[in-house]
């Protein structure tokens, strides 16, 4: 089930952002989707809930290739999450720029182009409570697997480390074009295969031909399903 909401124009109204506006157009089949919004699967043993989040929120002055979520949508996921909460559910947040940073190096740059979310600790610090086992995003096309813990606020204590891992899969592309990707990085896409208590993830190659590659990476890990107490 997809939570309704305004029409989009007001979160979307860019014209860097107009490509992903067409797409949730047409995934949603109108323009009346807000952000945050959360879509809902029951699978045999857990509920899974994928969490979309507007990262493209800057105006586009030289800042554009920042990303931003702020307070107010972080603040309204959790709420999302927090309606009528099952046994057990896979929770999943998913946002266009990086969390935390996966290529080498970014050169500095007069247009400012750095790609990690400026509020991301902030939505680290949301995830890990709220038992979110994965964030998934792109931009710079890097394939890049992350597991994250850290301490964080909650009540006005800090907080020595989350309850569980989070990880961050930065998925790489199908198609960008190769002067955009590092020599040693090919284009790829990934695979997540979620069974009853862990979760499988495949980066393969694809190759400009469209040929299918081998495995570029690959991660099994636990599956941390999230309880309501």
């Amino acid at each position: 089930m997809l939570i309704p909401g305004k029409a989009s124009a007001e979160a979307l109204q860019f014209g860097h952002t107009v490509h992903f506006d067409n797409f949730l157009t047409h995934f949603h089949g109108s323009k009346q989707y807000q952000f945050p919004c959360v879509q809902t699967l029951e699978l045999e043993n857990y509920l899974l809930k994928v969490a979309l989040l507007d990262s493209c929120r800057l105006v586009p002055t030289k800042f554009h290739e920042y990303g931003y979520l702020s307070l107010g949508q972080i603040k309204s996921l959790i709420n999302l999450f927090r309606e009528a909460p099952q046994k057990g559910e896979l929770r999943i947040m998913v946002l266009h720029h990086h969390v935390t940073s996966v290529i080498p190096a970014e050169p500095p740059s007069e247009e400012a182009s750095v790609s990690v979310t400026l509020d991301a600790a902030r939505l680290i610090d949301t995830a890990l409570p709220a038992g979110v086992s994965f964030i998934l995003h792109g931009h710079q096309h890097y394939p890049c697997i992350i597991r994250i813990n850290k301490s964080y606020r909650e009540d006005g204590n800090l907080t020595a480390l989350g309850s569980h891992d989070t990880y961050i899969l930065s998925g790489g592309s199908a198609s960008v074009r190769r002067p955009r990707l590092a020599q040693h990085v090919p284009n790829t896409y990934s695979i997540i295969t979620l069974t009853e208590d862990r979760a499988v993830i495949r980066i393969r190659q694809i190759y400009a031909d469209g040929t299918d590659g081998s495995n570029f990476m690959d991660a099994t890990f636990p599956l941390r399903i999230y309880r309501d107490s």
